[in-house]
């Protein structure tokens, strides 16, 4: 197992030309949640089609890509999982402040493999409304409308400690959510959503 130097000097040293994707691979790690999806947006790229590439993609693409930018420089996924909290609260400070230096704006769509977090990126698209194409804040509204009725009906309160039975009501939900909204054809096809038999 690497120690946090080591992992923290390897994070610094990396010198490829896709480091702001290794950055965001290695946070996604860090938050213990490597399906999360990190959305670049800069002056150069339409937001649409940043969302578009995006949309293209499933959570086990997403999973597949962030590994594969963590073998790129020598890290193993078990050393960040096996790092204690402090360690871990130690690198996303390092992370963030090392994104911090480039001239774009980063959103991660966390709801889209947890739909206990924030909705972050429809946050972006309701803010920035004038950049996305009124199709994309549909889709992206209906999400975020449809992830708190699901939270709303699943009647979950937050507590100190969870019990075995509220730790798979919520494993049951994620799963539910993952299988309709982790999946690029829900944000291709939007109609198929409708057709689901629930």
């Amino acid at each position: 197992m690497e120690s946090l130097k080591e992992i923290s000097n390897k994070i610094i040293k990396c010198s490829h030309s896709d480091k702001l994707e290794i950055l965001i691979s290695v946070r996604a790690f860090l938050f213990d949640n490597p399906e999360i999806c990190g959305l670049i947006f800069d002056d150069y790229s339409k937001y649409d089609d940043v969302l578009g590439k995006s949309k293209t993609k499933s959570n086990k693409t997403i999973k597949f890509q962030n590994e594969k930018n963590l073998k790129k420089i020598a890290i193993k996924h078990q050393d960040i999982f096996l790092l204690p909290r402090n360690k871990k609260n130690t690198l996303i400070n390092l992370v963030d402040s090392l994104i911090d230096e480039y001239n774009c704006i980063i959103v991660f769509d966390k709801i889209r493999a947890d739909p206990f977090s924030r909705d972050d990126l429809f946050s972006f698209i309701s803010e920035n409304k004038s950049y996305f194409s009124q199709q994309n804040y549909d889709l992206y509204h209906k999400r975020s409308k449809e992830q708190k009725n699901i939270i709303e009906y699943a009647k979950i309160e937050k507590q100190l400690y969870e019990t075995c039975f509220t730790i798979s009501r919520k494993n049951k939900i994620r799963f539910y959510w993952i299988n309709i909204w982790g999946l690029s054809e829900t944000y291709l096809n939007p109609g198929v959503v409708e057709n689901l038999l629930l």
